[in-house]
């Protein structure tokens, strides 16, 4: 006789361990290859253009940083943004956006409105709620 309660078990098993693959692993590897930060010896600045930045306001009015499964607390390798990296910057205003859609082969030319979606995929491999 089959015994149907091992199968249920050992489905169970493989459907977490595959989730928590995705989310530790995979995830991940998807942020640091898209949002990679290249080093490079600092950009050279004129001492004008440091004073002038000193007294500036400076906002950003979009970042996706919360599509990431990433503490902005932290610094981090990859990514632009982060809240050392904000200090440091002398960052004023900072406007985290949600992402509710992202077509395959975004473009800034042309998207067609019925493509599919990538945010959805990420978002369920980040379990998000």
């Amino acid at each position: 006789m089959f015994n149907w309660k091992f199968l249920g078990g050992g489905l169970l098993v493989l459907i977490v361990v595959t989730v928590l693959v995705l989310n530790r692993i995979v995830a991940p590897q998807i942020d640091a290859h898209l949002n990679q930060v290249i080093p490079h010896d600092p950009w050279p600045v004129s001492e004008e253009a440091a004073a002038l930045h000193k007294t500036l306001r400076v906002a950003d009015l979009h970042a996706d940083t919360l599509l990431w499964a990433r503490d902005p607390m932290k610094r981090h390798d990859r990514g632009h943004t982060d809240l050392p990296r904000f200090r440091e910057g002398g960052m004023f205003l900072q406007v985290f956006t949600t992402v509710t859609k992202s077509p395959p082969g975004l473009n800034y030319d042309h998207n067609e409105a019925n493509s599919g979606d990538d945010i959805t995929p990420l978002s369920m491999v980040q379990l998000w709620p």
